[in-house]
C-alpha cells in the first residue's frame, strides 16, 4: 500500500488531452466517463501498486516500469517504496504512438 499518487507534468498535460479530445469527438459526458475510468486504474494502484505489468522495454538503471491498461489508454507509471508514492509518467492512446 503507498499513501500518495502523483502526476508527472507530461502526464496531467496529457490527460488534459484526452478529455479535450473527448469533448471535441464525442460529448462531454463521453469525456468525463473516460477520465473518471482512467483515474480509476489509478487509484486501485493505492491498494495494489505492482498491479500493473512491468514494462521491459522501458526498463532503465534501477528504475521500473509498470504498465496498466483503461480502455484504450495505457498508464505507466513507477513505484517508490522507499518514499510511499507512485508516480505516473505517462497516459497514452495505445492506437497513437506513445510520448514517453
Amino acid at each position: 500500500m503507498v499513501n500518495k499518487i502523483i502526476w508527472s507534468a507530461l502526464a496531467e498535460n496529457q490527460l488534459e488531452q484526452v478529455y479535450e479530445q473527448h469533448i471535441k469527438r464525442s460529448s462531454l459526458k463521453a469525456a468525463k466517463k473516460v477520465i473518471h475510468t482512467i483515474i480509476g486504474e489509478v487509484n486501485l494502484l493505492i491498494e495494489e501498486p505492482f498491479l500493473g505489468s512491468v514494462e521491459e522495454s522501458l526498463q532503465r538503471d534501477k528504475i521500473t516500469y509498470r504498465s496498466l491498461t483503461a480502455n484504450q489508454y495505457k498508464i505507466i507509471y513507477t513505484v517508490d517504496e522507499a518514499k510511499d508514492l507512485i508516480k505516473i509518467a505517462t497516459v497514452y492512446n495505445t492506437r497513437r504512438d506513445p510520448v514517453i
